[in-house]
């Protein structure tokens, strides 16, 4: 008799079936590989394992009669080779093996399950050593005792390593694909690329003390990446060119230790526009080597993970990102939510993290409810698995225990991070350039002002940069300064993540050419996406109240060029803060807290490290762990930290946009072919909106919203709802955020 994994139904009628024998050999083969690359020999046969028993339990009658439609849907299969590692003594296997469908599993759980199929395994094994014994008994022969059993932390992560390898090799295999791993070579050849790009950019600044310290920040990485510490830290202030010096570190980095550097991982903060960061590095690099990860449509598969009918369907099945590229862009979401997921779609990219240098972007949005955890597995993953972490921010936090602190204080002991400027004190006096007006210390605008008032200061101004908190205020103030003035969509700007990256990014370059233009209005009303990797030069910026942090880096989209401070001999912008008379909403939790944090210390200098130390210190007086993550890892507890792990504290969905042509053309692409493919995926991200899912459901009641075909899982935007000046504008009655 022959035993299969699955059949397709290709070109609509030809019926195909993989072997059994095929698939457990195919996935065991790719998750060593992966496996190998991830960290050594040891682990490459412990994936290998993993994947040759995978799908044991696809060896009986039942699941062979559900594939052929004799019997229903739901037949077992995963808990015979969890079973059968489990009673080997190879528990992190039996973990893995386990919830290679359904997500990772507590212990009670696998146990459980051990025990129920232990009976049903001699027949099973008998044909499975019949079609597989030789590599079966290469395997047997070289695999060890279960690693880390002594330490949780590490066998956390050790576990997700080998589920990541796992998963991945098996949805690779269901789609039909073989070994692709697109890491960094000729990495030297990359370094002098983008050396020679920040030359030609820098030979467009004019001489002065930006352009001075961009320099000193770049000599200061490339030196850096020689060094043997995996925890680093790069505070420069905004403006100084961390972005290209960053991955010049990395790149040279990974020309010194390339073992080490199998891809370079930018995580940039969630709220924040990603794809400027990605053109700049394409720019500098090329676009062949980098692929964006942010608001990707994973709900088809993670609808399908656990879905039998998926070894009988009419294509094969879709494939979700897994960061198999040189270099990958994404969100401080995605990055984290995939380290303490329990999902497949969230793991499987998780071995490509392993051997690769992480620039972590404005580290100080990091949530701090999480910070222990956080701090734990970025530790255990520079210790046991290969990462290098560059912090980069203008503002860095206190990552590290100071002295006379409270005793449930959980941050890194002093001495864990290693600073990669020589003298960073001294450039944040060098780049001073913003005189910082704190509320009731203006003449033009109240202690308290209304958004009327704020309208009316921004319409005297020329150009001029204002940053709201919340989406409603920044629509309302737009919509406010557009009666005032009268300004068309090129002198009166709104950004805000109702709008889809494509569209920010195109926004962006009319406000750049806006500013370049002598003489031209341009006035802009936005969310805080613009404090973070966004190259804005403004002499005056206003911003609502807000943490010392954000206020920093708004400040940095103010003379960020510092051409007004040279010609000056002082810092010639100017940054306006204000509190809003009424509806003073923040968004909630820690964002309020750290606002309240700034009024209570305030005025402070942003400029100073010593203020900004303050700060942090006073803000991470807090629990930081707040929902018990770290004593759910240390009882390897998976479903629950995944539960409990959350970066948006509300989930949110994406929503693709027909924003131009393009993007109306990649819609109907996949409406027709009804498989979300990873190449139509990576296209479709620039065309994508997120919506809470009280909001999904009043778009969807509304008709703003309707579902692409039949049990996708994907919606789409109604044309007539997605406006060219302000994007998607059916909102929530909810605080929105970014």
């Amino acid at each position: 008799m022959s035993y299969y994994a699955r059949c397709y139904r290709l070109d609509g009628e030809k019926i195909q079936w993989q072997l059994l024998s095929d698939h457990l050999h195919n996935v065991s083969n790719l998750a060593s590989q992966y496996a190998r690359m991830a960290k050594d020999e040891a682990f490459s046969v412990r994936a290998g394992w993993a994947g040759l028993f995978h799908d044991l339990g696809k060896y009986t009658s039942e699941f062979q009669a559900m594939l052929r439609g004799e019997r229903p849907h739901g037949v077992e299969h995963s808990g015979h080779g969890a079973a059968h590692a489990f009673h080997q003594g190879h528990y992190d296997i039996a973990l893995a093996i386990s919830g290679h469908h359904a997500g990772l599993a507590d212990p009670g759980n696998v146990r459980q399950r051990s025990k129920q199929f232990k009976d049903e395994l001699p027949p099973i094994l008998e044909i499975a050593n019949r079609e597989l014994g030789e590599e079966i008994r290469t395997l047997q022969d070289k695999i060890g005792p279960c690693p880390f059993m002594d330490d949780p932390n590490a066998f956390d992560v050790h576990v997700r390593m080998l589920y990541s390898c796992l998963v991945d090799a098996d949805r690779t295999d269901a789609a039909g694909l073989g070994l692709e791993q697109h890491t960094l070579e000729a990495s030297a050849a990359l370094l002098e690329r983008l050396l020679a790009s920040i030359g030609t950019r820098s030979a467009q600044v004019a001489e002065g003390r930006v352009k001075h310290v961009r320099e000193e920040v770049l000599r200061n990485c490339l030196e850096a990446a020689a060094w043997p510490e995996q925890l680093l830290s790069l505070t420069a202030p905004t403006g100084s060119g961390k972005t290209l010096a960053s991955m010049a570190f990395a790149l040279k980095r990974a020309t010194i230790v390339p073992n080490r550097s199998r891809r370079i991982i930018v995580v940039i903060p969630f709220l924040s526009i990603i794809e400027q960061t990605a053109k700049v590095y394409r720019d500098a690099l090329g676009a062949d080597l980098i692929i964006e990860h942010h608001c990707a449509v994973d709900n088809l598969e993670e609808e399908a993970e656990d879905n039998p009918e998926r070894y009988r369907q009419a294509t094969r099945v879709p494939v979700t990102e897994n960061w198999d590229a040189p270099i990958v862009i994404t969100t401080s979401v995605r990055f984290f939510e995939s380290l303490f997921s329990n999902k497949a779609t969230d793991s499987r990219r998780l071995h490509n993290i392993a051997n690769s240098v992480v620039i972590l972007d404005e580290v100080q949005t990091l949530p701090r409810h999480y910070i222990h955890a956080l701090l734990s597995m970025m530790k255990t993953l520079a210790d046991d698995w290969g990462v290098t972490f560059l912090f980069c921010t203008a503002t860095q936090p206190a990552f590290e225990k100071g002295t006379g602190v409270s005793d449930r204080d959980k941050r890194w002991p002093e001495n864990t991070v290693r600073e990669v400027l020589q003298r960073p004190d001294e450039m944040m006096t060098a780049l001073r350039r913003v005189n910082v007006v704190w509320p009731g210390k203006s003449e033009k605008l109240q202690p308290e002002s209304s958004l009327e008032e704020v309208a009316a200061l921004i319409a005297g101004e020329e150009r001029v940069l204002c940053i709201l908190n919340i989406k409603r205020h920044a629509l309302t103030l737009y919509e406010k300064v557009k009666e005032i003035t009268g300004d068309n969509r090129e002198q009166l700007i709104h950004l805000s993540t109702r709008m889809c990256p494509r569209h920010r990014l195109d926004t962006l370059k009319v406000i750049n050419e806006q500013l370049k233009s002598p003489g031209q209005n341009c006035r802009v009303v936005s969310t805080q996406l613009v404090e973070a990797g966004v190259d804005l030069d403004f002499p005056v910026v206003l911003r609502s109240i807000g943490p010392l942090d954000a206020i920093a880096q708004a400040a940095g989209r103010c003379d960020r060029e510092g051409r007004l401070t040279d010609k000056k001999g002082e810092p010639g912008g100017i940054l306006y803060l204000f509190e809003l008379a009424e509806d003073n909403v923040m968004p909630p939790g820690a964002y309020t807290d750290a606002v309240q944090i700034t009024r209570m210390l305030a005025p402070l200098d942003i400029y100073s490290p010593g203020d900004m130390r303050r700060f942090f210190n006073t803000y991470y007086d807090h629990d930081l762990d707040q929902r018990d993550i770290q004593p759910l890892r240390n009882s390897v507890q998976f479903r629950e930290v995944s539960k409990s792990f959350t970066m948006i504290d509300s989930r949110t969905f994406s929503i693709l946009v027909p924003y131009n042509e393009d993007a109306e053309g990649l819609i109907r692409q996949l409406e027709l072919q009804k498989c979300l493919t990873r190449a139509l995926s990576r296209k479709l991200q620039q065309y994508q909106i997120a919506l809470y899912r009280q909001e999904k459901i009043r778009a969807f009641n509304n008709g703003a919203i309707y579902e692409l075909y039949p049990d996708s899982g994907i919606f789409t935007c109604q044309k007539r709802f997605y406006n060219p000046d302000t994007g998607f504008h059916i909102e929530s009655d909810e605080v929105m955020i970014g």
